[in-house]
């Protein structure tokens, strides 16, 4: 075998057992978000009949751009394939100014027909569908954003506890963006977070290992310890960067 062989299968070797270990490291924390519950308050403005709901949010259109991602489920080792599409223009969004009138960023649904997702409590898309909505915080500009869950048949629109929307990533100089949703691990497999705050680091493993094998690598690892608790949450492409 030559030098440059062994040097290059040394180097995917470290490549794989540094990102399983990324993965296995991101699985050991515990990131499950409350799902929509009855006791918590609806955001301002947003009508707790579904049909009255839907039609609230007609003038916001889908991008036409769903993503259908694996995502973890309530169940033991398994999956399920969650969509997640972008609504209206998600560059509009602010995080530290907020849209003074709430308003939705992606429409989420769980294909599955019987499993529900773990990380959100998202059930599957014949009882509900869920969106991601933005408004501002109470006695502040900032910009916050809540789960909220539209059953499909009778009920009510229900919300999850609002949470603090945060630029994780800034756009570099001249980059283009669309407007988009996703679930942050298909996008930034080490965390949006440690993006914005080791800019540097990413860089260079951005040109060695692709985001892809990174959020696979993910999902091994989770599925070996019996859960999916390295699944992140969701992402939107907002005014500066990304925000999550």
């Amino acid at each position: 075998m030559s030098r440059y062989s062994a040097a290059s299968l040394a180097v995917g070797q470290w490549l794989v057992v540094s990102s399983l270990a990324t993965a296995l490291a991101c699985a050991s924390a515990s990131t499950n978000v409350p799902p929509p519950d009855s006791d918590n308050p609806l955001p301002p403005g947003v009508n707790s009949d579904p049909a009255q709901f839907r039609r609230q949010i007609s003038a916001f259109a889908p991008s036409g751009k769903p993503h259908t991602r694996a995502r973890p489920g309530a169940c033991p080792f398994c999956l399920v394939s969650v969509s997640i599409e972008a609504v209206g223009d998600t560059r509009e969004i602010k995080p530290d100014s907020g849209p003074a009138t709430g308003r939705p960023v992606a429409h989420i649904v769980n294909q599955d027909s019987a499993d529900t997702e773990a990380y959100y409590g998202i059930q599957p898309g014949i009882q509900a569908d869920y969106y991601l909505w933005v408004d501002r915080k109470p006695h502040s500009l900032r910009a916050q954003w809540t789960l909220l869950r539209v059953p499909m048949g009778a009920g009510f629109v229900t919300a999850g506890h609002p949470r603090d929307l945060v630029l994780c990533h800034s756009h570099a100089y001249g980059e283009v963006s669309n407007s988009d949703a996703d679930f942050a691990e298909y996008r930034h497999p080490l965390g949006c977070d440690a993006i914005a705050s080791a800019e540097g680091m990413n860089t260079n493993q951005a040109s060695v290992l692709p985001i892809r094998l990174s959020a696979l690598f993910a999902r091994i690892a989770t599925i070996v310890r019996g859960k999916e608790t390295a699944a992140r949450g969701g992402w939107i492409e907002c005014a500066r960067g990304c925000c999550t």
